[in-house]
């Protein structure tokens, strides 16, 4: 990773975990994007990780996969917040 990007996602990590200080399990430790594979994983300091992959449809936005990957790791995974919402039955 360059030292831009690496610094770019330092920053965004510190951010968020100002905005959420008192969740300590959903503090992200690393965001990792994978713009080739339309990928964005999240380590998260309790030691899981969530992974989402952008569809061929849409735009990559690592932004919204960083998104997406807390609540998936807030609700217990997609299926759990897919359920949760009626997506899913």
């Amino acid at each position: 990773m360059e030292e831009k990007e690496k610094q770019k996602s330092e920053d965004f990590i510190g951010l968020y975990n100002v905005l959420f200080p008192k969740t300590s399990s959903a503090k992200a430790k690393k965001v990792i994007e994978l713009k080739k594979q339309r990928k964005t994983i999240v380590v998260f300091e309790d030691g899981t990780s969530q992974c989402v992959t952008c569809s061929k449809d849409d735009e990559y936005d690592p932004k919204i996969g960083f998104a997406l990957a807390y609540v998936y790791h807030l609700w217990g995974g997609r299926k759990a917040f897919e359920t949760q919402l009626g997506i899913m039955e």
